[in-house]
């Protein structure tokens, strides 16, 4: 392998080589290269083709050369294609290319090392790699010295990466997966996977699955970030240090260039999910698919941030299935992004906006008629979805099943005349483009925005809680933590310290919905005379005498 690197190099970069394989070894299935020192640096216009090597491959991917160092401190790099054009990788298992306790002791190492190159292809269909038991499956640095952060940017170009697995080694190794898959530094024009299911890779990884920062100073080219049809989960392991958190996909776009992603179809399992930051161009994520096969809870699974003109979903099979989350889709300071018909279930909050840097639209739904028609108000001109949810819990989050789309009139106002109950959520877009979050109708029967709660006294029946907002036509019940029954004739108490919550049955809608519980705690007065100062009248100085220092603690 070093000599046939060394010919190719030697051979100039106007013709194109290929290696091939053919090597005699009693390794079942397989040939095993072991590396002493680093191999020579890959020239430019050279296929490096593991498939060619006679016999069965591992794991369906047609690999079948393996590359790993003899030790954890022969060599860091498995290949590195550094300052190169036209390179292919196909057919090879890279192995072990890590220390000891990386996480502790995290001197890192790549299999696959690019450094300011050019239309590099890493696997493709029926010509995959294995690439697993790495710090870095697959790194692209900024510069020559990694771990130095000044100095000029190199950026690389055009990278495909293609039916490989970065994971699971299916040869009886107990490696399992890199503890970043891929990792990217100024790449851009980057495709990961395709537009094919055969094209898409299988990532495990520890902390990583894919990273790619593909901000560039050049604001004239238009630059995307393609990633599609790949299959990731992320491995928690209990002694990952705090400072460390697990991701699935981030894309980072620092510098603002004029660059769009595409995140589609990729189904992201037993860990977090896609993270989209400083993109301003139209970008795009749909039809992803997030803990919907393991019994796994992510805090976010869609997280946006900085971004312009993004769009989430999108008509028909456009939509993303997200479940078991905090938060299904948070945006933060954004501008224009849009959410669209989504599949968004089994979360806390389904849609969190913070520090939007436009206005975003509201909701008031502002009548529900006996035959379910709903009447309402919003932005002029917003489209609003709605949506149905079947719950998780017993409480009322976001939509699970898109409905309908109507659209607000010049003043804001529309109705819907589907079925409106307490499992229908809406949404509100503006002309815009920016979406609002869920609205339900548990804020339009009970309005708890308002709640003052009061303590009682000496265990006095004077404790009150007042405020709260109730549609008109629920049955309602106050009830104590028992389920006893406290009152059924004002929204307001008047009660000893316990634990309350109301109970609202709205029969037209089929709701049954209940509140937090509220607690009344009983205060006693109590003083603090540790400090008392008294000082005596004088008789000639009348009312000159005087207490103080004692303190009323509650």
């Amino acid at each position: 392998m070093r000599r046939a690197l060394t010919l190719a190099a030697n051979n100039g970069v106007n013709e194109k080589d290929t290696i091939t394989f053919s090597l005699s070894s009693n390794i079942i299935r397989g040939k095993n290269i072991i590396l002493l020192s680093e191999l020579p640096t890959i020239s430019s216009n050279l296929m490096i083709d593991g498939t060619t090597q006679p016999g069965l491959g591992f794991g369906g991917v047609s690999a079948k050369i393996i590359i790993e160092p003899q030790n954890i401190n022969s060599c860091k790099i498995g290949l590195k294609i550094w300052y190169a054009d036209k390179v292919e990788v196909y057919g090879l298992l890279i192995l072990n290319f890590m220390v000891t306790n990386p996480l502790q002791n995290p001197e890192f190492c790549d299999g696959i090392s690019i450094l300011a190159s050019t239309n590099i292809t890493i696997g493709a269909l029926g010509k995959g790699n294995i690439i697993s038991g790495n710090y870095y499956g697959i790194r692209c640095i900024s510069n020559s010295k990694p771990f130095v952060t000044i100095g000029p940017i190199e950026y690389s170009y055009n990278i495909v990466i293609q039916s490989n697995i970065l994971g699971d080694v299916p040869i009886g190794r107990s490696l399992q997966g890199n503890i970043y898959s891929i990792y990217l530094g100024a790449a851009c024009n980057t495709t990961i996977g395709g537009d094919d299911l055969e094209l898409g890779n299988n990532l495990l990884s520890i902390i990583s699955s894919i990273f790619i920062a593909d901000g560039n100073e050049d604001t004239k080219t238009n630059f995307t970030t393609i990633i599609k049809h790949n299959n990731l989960r992320v491995k928690f392991l209990a002694q990952l240090p705090p400072f460390i958190s697990c991701t699935g996909i981030i894309l980072q776009n620092d510098l603002q260039s004029k660059t769009n992603c595409i995140v589609a179809n990729n189904t992201i399992d037993q860990g977090p999910g896609i993270t989209v930051l400083g993109y301003k161009s139209k970008s795009h994520v749909f039809s992803n698919k997030i803990n919907t096969i393991l019994d796994s809870t992510s805090l976010t699974c869609i997280e946006t941030i900085l971004c312009d003109s993004l769009l989430i979903g999108g008509d028909g099979d456009s939509a993303n299935i997200i479940r078991k989350a905090i938060v299904g889709v948070r945006v933060d300071s954004g501008k224009f992004v849009t959410i669209q018909q989504n599949n968004i279930s089994c979360t806390s909050t389904g849609i969190a906006i913070s520090r939007q840097r436009v206005p975003v639209p509201t909701i008031f739904l502002q009548d529900i008629q006996p035959n379910g028609i709903g009447t309402g108000t919003t932005v002029p001109f917003a489209r609003l979805e709605i949506f149905n949810t079947r719950n998780c819990t017993n409480q009322i989050y976001n939509g699970e099943e898109f409905i309908d789309t109507v659209f607000a009139d010049a003043q804001g106002e529309f109705k819907y005349k589907g079925d409106v109950n307490c499992n229908t959520s809406f949404t509100a877009t503006t002309t815009q483009g920016t979406t609002s979050k869920f609205y339900v109708p548990y804020n339009f029967i009970i309005d708890t925005t308002q709640i003052i709660i009061q303590p009682s006294t000496c265990g006095k029946s004077n404790g009150k809680i007042f405020g709260l907002k109730i549609f008109e036509g629920v049955n309602w019940e106050w009830l104590d933590n028992a389920g006893n029954i406290v009152s059924t004739t004002d929204t307001s108490i008047t009660v000893p310290a316990g634990t309350y919550f109301l109970r609202a049955t709205l029969t037209s809608l089929g709701c049954v919905l209940t509140t937090s519980m509220y607690i009344i705690r009983d205060i006693n007065p109590a003083l603090n005379d540790a400090n008392v100062n008294i000082k005596n009248s004088f008789d000639c100085k009348p009312n000159s005498g005087s207490i103080t220092g004692i303190v009323l603690l509650h």
